[in-house]
């Protein structure tokens, strides 16, 4: 399984088990986090790095991957709190290193019909590319929807992870 070997914390625990797990470490680290309107991301981002920094972790790479989902029907005010969480999360993660966006779409290329499932399956094979080489993925499963992260979940593979919810 992918996640075979995970950590799950919550609240304080969190930042404790980040400083032991990446003391003194060389890290290739792929974060993956909801591109969404929950400015709670931004906050669990903020203490990653500062434990990134504090620990003495060598960052030899280090990307966050912002996943979204098309066609959620959003008002204005929340689709202007999405773009603003997606600058600040950007903002955040970039003492560490790069951002990039991957939005999920429920129509697949040179078809009308909607799918979810497609979405997913493509979004996770996008996601599972991105692994080979990491020493380390983060899986903010709070700031994701739940169909999202346990099609992420369930998926195979020989890589371990830690895992950090709130």
């Amino acid at each position: 399984m992918l996640w075979q070997h995970y950590v799950f914390r919550r609240g304080t625990a969190v930042s404790d088990m980040w400083d032991r797990f990446f003391r003194d470490r060389s890290l290739n680290l792929l974060y993956i986090g909801g591109r969404g309107f929950d400015p709670r991301a931004q906050t669990i981002i903020t203490k990653f790095g500062r434990s990134i920094v504090s620990c003495g972790a060598k960052v030899e790479a280090a990307d966050l991957l912002l996943v979204g989902l098309a066609r959620y029907e959003l008002d204005n005010d929340l689709k202007a709190a999405t773009e603003n969480n997606a600058t600040v999360l950007r903002d955040r993660f970039s003492a560490l290193g790069q951002t990039s966006e991957l939005i999920m779409d429920a129509r697949a290329e040179g078809e009308d019909e909607l799918s979810t499932s497609n979405a997913l399956r493509k979004g996770v094979e996008a996601i599972l590319s991105r692994i080979p080489g990491r020493t380390d993925i983060i899986l903010d499963v709070s700031s994701l929807p739940r169909v999202a992260y346990l099609a992420m979940h369930g998926k195979r593979n020989r890589s371990s992870t830690a895992r950090a919810g709130r």
